[in-house]
């Protein structure tokens, strides 16, 4: 019996262990789309239940406690976790030629394997007598409680530490060890249980031995471009097989992505660019308009770090003395040090960075206020993202603002974010696609905003140096006299003011963390 629970728990840690893999790849196929592990657990769960369908008329059909079976049955396993560790990279070629949904079957068809695993091992190890319902129920409970262990193992330690083409490795040898435990499982009551002869012991022990090492020399190969390919699909065809992401960190906060071009991809999405240089049309001209907004912005908090781009805008900021930025992924840390141009950051007397949920240090620390609150936003449709959004915490960064502070964040284009801004607070205006909001009248001073550019420096550069900065100061000095006035933002393009917002995003829902407009709503 006590064989029978180990070989329980060790069935459920793993089947549950695959699918805390899967989540991550379906999260990053799909950008993190809010419905990526719904499509995948209900795809789970159904090829669970069909395992465990086929498994009942297997068991009704064939006596257990047999030698034989057991073989049989550890084959079964074998296989059943060697498909499971193919999945993810035979998946990510098959996204290059159609859409990603389509290969849910294998899903369906690999949980269905591993799912028929705990029936048939509590066929061989439970005998058919009068305690027969008391043995499956603590057999029941060590499958609960090895799901439970590797369900925890996995997605809180494992996804910290190592990649996941190891972590898939490590999975397949704990399957190989599991069938050989089935294999070699032997039912103490049956004492004319037939005992294989040394010979096969030999060929099955040079089996599995050959299997892992197929599987070590092959791991490299075998997962070498798989997120480049979950990245870009189809696309991959038009950049070439053979390109490759400059650098991955993978924890159990995402995978993060440097392309060799220095952009950023978080999860499976565009994330920005390691540089902070002000270009003429560029879009990093909305961290950099703060003083177009504010008069002299001393404390600044920024939500969202990512590689640092937008923080290392503020940081140069001459009139910002300090600034606090919240990041939820520890590993953007290690970003930053292996980027040169963002490498300034960790030693800037200013910046205190802080690895932490940023609504929930808004929420511990209510005594903490700024004159800005700056937010680069992740796309609007992506999960969790209403949480930084909602009107709930609108709110909570309106409490946190200094007299005329100002929130600046990036709406994506959502015009249920604007909506949503609009509603919190009673004065917003907008430069290209981001808001900027305030619980008092807007001060918009186009000629302070050149002066303060002037004399931006950041890691020793100016920014409105060379060739492309006489260009953009030129562009400035033609944006000052032309929108002086602020009553005519609207007419001028990449402006917008409170009442052409409100034309734009008439009719549009506003974000509560109850309806997550913008995740589930129409886009």
């Amino acid at each position: 019996m006590g064989r029978g629970l180990i070989l329980s728990a060790l069935t459920g840690s793993i089947a549950l262990s695959y699918e805390i893999l899967w989540a991550r790849f379906y999260s990053f196929v799909s950008g993190a789309a809010s419905n990526s592990f719904g499509i995948l657990l209900a795809s789970y769960l159904f090829g669970l239940g069909l395992g465990a369908l086929v498994a009942g008329i297997i068991c009704r059909n064939v006596e257990g406690h047999s030698p034989e079976l057991n073989r049989k049955l550890g084959s079964f396993v074998l296989f059943a976790n060697l498909f499971g560790y193919i999945i993810a990279p035979a998946a990510s070629w098959i996204v290059l030629f159609i859409p990603y949904l389509w290969t849910l079957p294998l899903i369906v068809l690999s949980a269905g394997l591993l799912g028929a695993a705990f029936p048939l091992i509590s066929h061989i190890t439970i005998p058919a007598d009068a305690r027969a319902g008391l043995r499956l129920s603590f057999v029941y409970l060590a499958n609960i409680a090895g799901s439970s262990i590797g369900s925890l193992l996995t997605g809180f330690v494992l996804l910290d530490y190592f990649s996941f083409s190891t972590i898939s490795v490590i999975l397949v040898i704990a399957g190989i060890l599991l069938a050989t435990l089935i294999s070699e499982y032997r039912d103490p009551d049956n004492t004319k249980a037939t005992v294989p002869a040394r010979g096969s012991d030999f060929r099955r022990y040079g089996v599995l031995l050959a299997v892992l090492l197929v599987i070590l020399l092959s791991k490299g190969k075998l997962f070498d471009g798989m997120y480049e390919r979950l990245q870009w699909k189809k696309d991959m065809f038009a950049k070439g097989l053979d390109y490759r992401f400059a650098r991955l960190y993978e924890s159990k906060s995402g995978v993060i992505a440097i392309g060799p071009d220095g952009s950023v991809h978080g999860g499976g999405m565009y994330d920005g660019f390691l540089d902070y240089r002000l270009k003429l049309g560029g879009w990093l001209l909305r961290p950099y308009s703060l003083s177009l907004f504010h008069p002299h912005p001393r404390r600044v908090l920024i939500v969202g770090v990512s590689g640092g781009a937008w923080t290392a805008v503020v940081n140069g900021h001459p009139q910002v003395e300090s600034i606090t930025a919240v990041e939820i992924n520890k590993h953007y840390r290690q970003v930053m040090e292996d980027e040169p141009k963002m490498r300034h950051l960790l030693t800037s007397p200013k910046l205190n960075l802080v690895f932490d949920d940023g609504r929930r240090w808004l929420n511990r620390n209510p005594e903490e206020h700024f004159d800005a609150v700056v937010m680069n936003t992740t796309y609007h449709f992506r999960t969790y993202v209403s949480n930084l959004l909602s009107r709930e915490y609108m709110t909570l960064v309106s409490s946190h603002l200094s007299p005329g502070g100002v929130f600046l964040f990036n709406t994506t284009d959502s015009k249920e974010a604007m909506r949503t801004a609009l509603e919190v607070f009673p004065h917003c205006m907008m430069i290209l696609n981001a808001t900027i909001c305030s619980k008092e009248p807007l001060e918009f001073n186009a000629k302070r905003w050149l002066s303060v550019l002037d004399s931006y420096r950041i890691n020793g550069e100016q920014i409105l140096s060379g060739e492309e900065g006489r260009k953009t100061r030129a562009w400035l000095e033609t944006l000052t006299t032309e929108i002086d006035q602020k009553d005519a933002l609207y007419e001028r393009e990449g402006f917008r003011s409170q009442k052409r917002m409100l034309e734009d995003c008439s009719g549009a829902r506003i974000v509560t963390d109850d309806n997550m407009a913008t995740e589930y709503g129409d886009h």
